[in-house]
């Protein structure tokens, strides 16, 4: 907002209007009540920045009056700038103005009346120092967004979280570091990633596809089970199974589709993109899936399972058979989990 009434005292500057209509069309709009305090402040700052001293304290005069929010800091600044002492009524008000019009920041940098009572400073000092706090502590939650993002392989979200770190923090050399460190990782990802890609597709030409009458009556029970699904939604994951059975995963992804959501549909889904090599779409999957189902504690070996095998399945083995590690470390009766382990490593030697 105050890049629209910036331009509009622009606009007005550029107008050939006299000194007194200029100033009249300001006040008008200060004393406006339809406008926030935001749209207001520039046209506070414009009497401030032009000299216009005397109709700035009277339009203040007239807000505190009608109890709307004023711009205390040009307030005490005028004031300093005259010599005036205020009196102790007058500083006891501001103080009182300050909480009450939340316009703590107000005496950030306008430091008149300082000398007149200790009080204003320690307001700022305390302020400065809730600021600091507030800094670091987003700072801080930032870091722990990006570590735990990375941690789950959501790299584009972490990409933009730590982008807007560097805009906030452009000079921290923690930061820069962890920039290398991360494009280097992700330069890998896109790297295995690739490699992993041609593999399946010289996989895939290996599958038998379903021909002839199988392949028929494939696509009639995909044409007819749509039509049951639309009548009856909840019917659809039923069929999505059947097709799980059939082994015509693609297809048990289509009927899916019309499933409503519900926890049962989504690991139905996970478990289709992952059986019809999907595999990039199934990390995505999960990944939402673990934010979703965030109060359940079992999602998270679930996912973390099933996020294993996939990452195993695009070539990055290692990370696959330590997140699988980690499970059994918790979890030391995950049988299938220590099957696939035992079959990762069985003849392999890992670095």
């Amino acid at each position: 907002m105050e890049v629209i009434n910036e331009l509009e005292i622009r606009e007005l500057l550029q107008g050939k209007l006299s000194p007194q209509e200029m100033a009249g069309k300001v006040v008008r709009r200060l004393m406006d009540a339809s406008l926030s305090w935001e749209e207001k402040r520039p046209f506070w700052h414009f009497l401030y920045n032009t000299g216009r001293t005397a109709l700035l304290a009277d339009a203040i005069k007239e807000g505190l009056g009608a109890k709307q929010r004023v711009p205390f800091d040009l307030m005490i600044e005028i004031c300093a700038r005259a010599n005036l002492h205020p009196a102790p009524s007058a500083i006891e008000s501001l103080l009182k103005g300050l909480k009450k019009q939340h316009a703590h920041e107000d005496v950030l940098a306008s430091k008149g009346w300082d000398k007149w009572d200790p009080r204003i400073a320690l307001f700022r000092n305390e302020l400065t120092e809730r600021k600091v706090l507030e800094i670091r502590k987003h700072k801080e939650n930032l870091f722990d967004k990006f570590h735990f993002l990375t941690s789950q392989r959501m790299n584009d979200q972490a990409g933009r979280v730590l982008r807007r770190m560097l805009e906030l923090y452009p000079e921290d050399l923690e930061l820069q570091k962890l920039k290398l460190d991360f494009d280097e990782l992700w330069a890998r990802e896109v790297l295995s990633t690739h490699i992993a890609t041609i593999q399946d597709q010289s996989v895939d030409r290996t599958l038998t596809e379903p021909t002839g009458k199988d392949l028929d009556m494939l696509r009639c029970f995909l044409l007819e089970g749509e039509k049951v699904a639309v009548e009856n939604r909840e019917f659809a994951l039923d069929l999505a199974v059947a097709f799980w059975f059939l082994e015509d995963y693609k297809n048990g992804l289509e009927i899916l589709a019309w499933a409503p959501v519900t926890p049962a549909s989504d690991w139905m889904r996970a478990e289709l993109l992952y059986k019809a090599r999907h595999f990039l779409e199934a990390l995505e999957h999960l990944n939402h899936m673990e934010i979703k189902y965030i109060n359940d504690p079992e999602t998270t070996f679930s996912v973390s399972y099933l996020r294993s095998q996939c990452l195993f399945a695009l070539g990055q083995r290692a990370s696959a058979l330590e997140i699988m590690q980690s499970i059994v470390r918790v979890r030391s009766q995950y049988r299938s989990a220590h099957a696939l382990i035992l079959k990762w490593t069985e003849g392999v030697s890992w670095e």
